[in-house]
């Protein structure tokens, strides 16, 4: 059964606060039937996890990691902080039907986070959700289609029918409830379980600090501090249209903003071996005279895929073709 449902709000691109959301237990259970999540928290810890490090990050490798030490982590400090935030308990409340407002201007709905127990083994889990906020509504007066037309008894409604609040609501604000789950918090062993890494940075807001990071190692790209390979090649063609093509990106920011120049040990023959196997156009080009990589705008998921020693190896071995 859902016991406890609460929404994370977020503001100016940060993780802003915690909220409990009441629902009746008509809702409760609309919910549960809607999606089998005692199936679907089964298949996500039946599912194949690395333990959480740096390169199931980049990747992109569902991973699990033990939160008594998330406190190590910055990259998960967004959801220590809504882990903590929901054990301390939290006095504000949103109600269903409530028609005052209570998210602050600026303040948007981010995350729906469900308490499931299963009845059975008494187990506890939190499944995180995220809120597509194209999907939000705002100010919209709604019709339910349903009252609408069964009032009538008619296809359509005329002119002279009288408007019953019945079936007309004024909405401030509302959501599409989500339903797809991107990492479960079992309580039981204080496992956390992210199935889907790059929506699980999105929702916390980790992209927009990679892309800041990303910006900055491409800037040492462009000006030879920052280099490919054992050989340490350098690397040209970076210019304005190619930071744009990067930046514009998720999977290619996130990517970037995990490089280590300190971690480059595959050798250009490797790297060489790995673009051979990449179409054409989608090939870097290699100047072993100057020890020079040349890119362009064209071959951005090339450049990232090969400053990661682990995606090297498996465009090697075929595992895997170009993604982003």
């Amino acid at each position: 059964m859902i016991d406890n449902i609460w929404m994370v709000s977020s503001k100016y691109s940060k993780i802003c606060k915690l909220y409990s959301v009441f629902f009746d237990k008509t809702i409760k259970d609309k919910i549960l039937n809607e999606t089998d999540y005692k199936s679907v928290i089964q298949k996500i810890k039946d599912k194949k996890y690395t333990k959480y490090n740096k390169n199931a990050l980049i990747e992109e490798e569902s991973y699990y990691v033990d939160s008594k030490k998330i406190e190590e982590e910055v990259y998960l400090a967004g959801f220590r902080k809504i882990l903590s935030e929901i054990y301390q308990g939290q006095k504000d409340v949103i109600k269903l039907k409530d028609k005052n407002k209570v998210l602050s201007d600026k303040e948007v709905p981010r995350i729906l986070i469900y308490e499931y127990i299963d009845e059975i083994s008494d187990n506890e889990y939190f499944l995180f959700t995220s809120i597509d906020t194209r999907h939000i509504v705002k100010s919209k007066t709604i019709i339910d289609i349903d009252r609408f037309l069964n009032k009538s008894k008619e296809r359509y409604v005329s002119k002279n029918t009288t408007h019953d609040e019945n079936y007309i609501y004024d909405i401030t604000q509302g959501i599409i409830v989500p339903k797809k789950i991107i990492a479960i918090y079992d309580k039981s062993n204080s496992i956390l379980y992210v199935d889907s890494v790059l929506e699980f940075e999105g929702m916390l807001f980790i992209h927009e600090q990679q892309k800041e990071r990303a910006k900055n190692i491409l800037s040492d790209f462009e000006k030879g501090i920052n280099l490919i390979g054992k050989e340490h090649y350098a690397v040209k063609g970076i210019d304005k249209s190619f930071e744009e093509q990067v930046l514009s990106k998720f999977r290619s920011s996130a990517r970037l903003a995990k490089y280590d120049l300190n971690e480059q040990k595959h050798s250009i023959a490797n790297i060489k071996k790995a673009v051979n196997r990449l179409s054409k156009e989608d090939r870097v080009l290699f100047d072993d005279k100057n020890k020079i990589i040349i890119v362009d705008s064209n071959v951005v998921k090339t450049f990232v895929a090969i400053i990661h020693n682990g995606i090297v190896e498996r465009l090697i071995s075929g595992e895997i073709d170009l993604i982003g």
